[in-house]
C-alpha cells in the first residue's frame, strides 16, 4: 500500500517523461533508493525538496499531493534577475536537467521549447532589436528581429541581424553576418559569411571564408580551402582547390585549376587555366587556354591564346 499519494504522482510524471529512477535521482541530486521509496510509499520527499520536484516536472506543489499532472499555467516572462547573466535585453534559452546543464542535447520532437519572441520584444523598447542566444540547437519558425547565437545548429527563416552558430546554419535571408562552425545554407546574406564547412547561397554581399563554396554572386573577397563554383565574384579569390566561375573582377590564386569566362585581375594557378579573357597576367603550372590576356603569360605546359599583350613563356605557344 502506498501511504503517500505524492509517490504515485511522481512515478506517473517520471514514466510519462520516459525517465528511469536513476535519471530522476541524478537530476534531483538524490539516490535511486530515495526515489524508489517515494514511489512505493515507504517514504515521502523532504518538504524542502517539494519546490525543486515541482519545478523539474513543471507542475504545482499542490498537484504533487492531489494527483494532477497537468503543467502549470505559464509563468510571467520576466522573473527575478540571475547574477550569471548581464541585463542586456538578450533573450537566452538554457536547458537544464534539474540544476545541471545538459552538455549534449537529445531533444524529443514532441517536447519542443517555445521561444517567447513576442513577449520578450514587448518588454524591450520599441527601437531595441531582440537578440537571441540558444545554448544548444534551435529550430525557429518565423523571423528573428535581431542577432541570433547558438552553440549548435540553427534552422530558421529570416534573421534581421547576424547569425553565429557552433554547428550549421540553414536560413532564408540574413541581414547581417553569418558565422558557422559547420555548413551554411542560405538564400541571401547581406554581410560576411564564414564557415568551417561549405557555403551554399544565392547572393553574399561581403567577404566569404569556407571550404567548398557554391554561390550565384559574391560582392567581396573569397577564401576557400576547397572548391569554388560561382557565377560572379567582385573581389579577389584564393582557393586550395579548383575554381569555376563566370566572372571574377579581382585577382585569383588557386592551387587547382581555373575555368572562367573572364578574370579582371591577375591569375596564378597550379593546374590549368581556361578563360575567355584575363585582364592582367596569367601564370599556370599546367596549360593556359585563353582568348585574351592583358599582361604576361607563363605556363609550365602549353599556351593557346589569340592575344597576349605582354610576354609569353611556355613549352609551346599556339596562336588561336
Amino acid at each position: 500500500m502506498n501511504d503517500y499519494p505524492i509517490g504515485e504522482t511522481i512515478r506517473t510524471l517520471r514514466t510519462s517523461r520516459e525517465l528511469s529512477q536513476k535519471e530522476l535521482g541524478d537530476a534531483l541530486d538524490i539516490s535511486t533508493q530515495a526515489v524508489s521509496k517515494w514511489e512505493t510509499g515507504a517514504a515521502m520527499p523532504d518538504t524542502l525538496m517539494l519546490p525543486q520536484i515541482a519545478a523539474f516536472f513543471g507542475v504545482s506543489i499542490d498537484s504533487l499531493f492531489f494527483g494532477s499532472t497537468a503543467p502549470n499555467e505559464p509563468a510571467p516572462i520576466l522573473g527575478a534577475p540571475v547574477a550569471d547573466f548581464a541585463d542586456d535585453g538578450v533573450l537566452r534559452v538554457v536547458q537544464f536537467l534539474g540544476n545541471r546543464p545538459i552538455a549534449s542535447q537529445c531533444p524529443r520532437q514532441e517536447q519542443p521549447i517555445a521561444l517567447e519572441f513576442e513577449a520578450a520584444q514587448k518588454s524591450l523598447a520599441a527601437d531595441h532589436p531582440l537578440q537571441v542566444e540558444v545554448f544548444g540547437s534551435c529550430v525557429i519558425h518565423g523571423t528573428v528581429r535581431g542577432d541570433l547565437r547558438s552553440e549548435q545548429d540553427v534552422t530558421c527563416s529570416n534573421v534581421l541581424g547576424s547569425v553565429t552558430a557552433g554547428g550549421s546554419i540553414t536560413c532564408e535571408n540574413v541581414d547581417g553576418n553569418a558565422e558557422a562552425g559547420g555548413n551554411i545554407t542560405c538564400d541571401d546574406i547581406d554581410g560576411d559569411a564564414s564557415a568551417g564547412g561549405s557555403i551554399t547561397c544565392d547572393d553574399i554581399d561581403g567577404n566569404v571564408v569556407a571550404a567548398d563554396i557554391t554561390c550565384d554572386s559574391i560582392d567581396g573577397d573569397v577564401t576557400s580551402s576547397g572548391r569554388i563554383n560561382c557565377d560572379t565574384i567582385e573581389g579577389d579569390v584564393t582557393s586550395t582547390g579548383s575554381v569555376s566561375c563566370d566572372v571574377i573582377e579581382g585577382d585569383l590564386v588557386s592551387h587547382g585549376s581555373l575555368r572562367c569566362d573572364s578574370v579582371g585581375g591577375n591569375v596564378s594557378a597550379e593546374g590549368d587555366v581556361v578563360c575567355d579573357s584575363v585582364g592582367g597576367s596569367a601564370c599556370a603550372k599546367g596549360n593556359i587556354n585563353c582568348d585574351e590576356i592583358g599582361g604576361n603569360a607563363e605556363a609550365g605546359g602549353d599556351i593557346t591564346c589569340e592575344t597576349i599583350e605582354g610576354d609569353a613563356t611556355a613549352g609551346r605557344i599556339f596562336r588561336s
